[in-house]
């Protein structure tokens, strides 16, 4: 089982080293020390309205990082500057906005002017 996960965290750093889609940020948690990574940025569709109903098709910022690289599971407040994305910082959005799995952290981001 540990090869598996070898390559699988291989894997992950091959993508996250990916000059088209890896881009370099600093983590930067409530409590601790700043940490550079890589990061894979995105907008996800949150609501696709149905045939015949109305509404918007919303889209959510994420951040996609190696868990292994951030030391912990991003917080609430915790927050991303994209060094390719000057000028905003991507904080996490809510207590449950952190999805994890042995290799990755995804989180829901809110995109802020700085």
């Amino acid at each position: 089982m540990t090869e598996f996960y070898d390559t699988l965290s291989q894997a992950a750093d091959d993508i996250l080293e990916d000059s088209v889609a890896g881009l370099s940020a600093i983590y930067t948690p409530i409590s601790g020390d700043p940490v550079s990574c890589n990061v894979i940025f995105s907008r996800e569709v949150e609501h696709m309205p149905v045939v015949f109903e109305s509404g918007m098709m919303a889209h959510k910022p994420t951040i996609r990082a190696k868990l292994t690289t951030l030391g912990k599971i991003p917080e609430y407040g915790d927050y991303f500057e994209i060094n390719e994305k000057s000028g905003f910082r991507y904080y996490v959005d809510s207590p449950e906005a952190t999805e994890t799995d042995d290799t990755w952290a995804v989180c829901i981001v809110r995109e802020v002017a700085t």
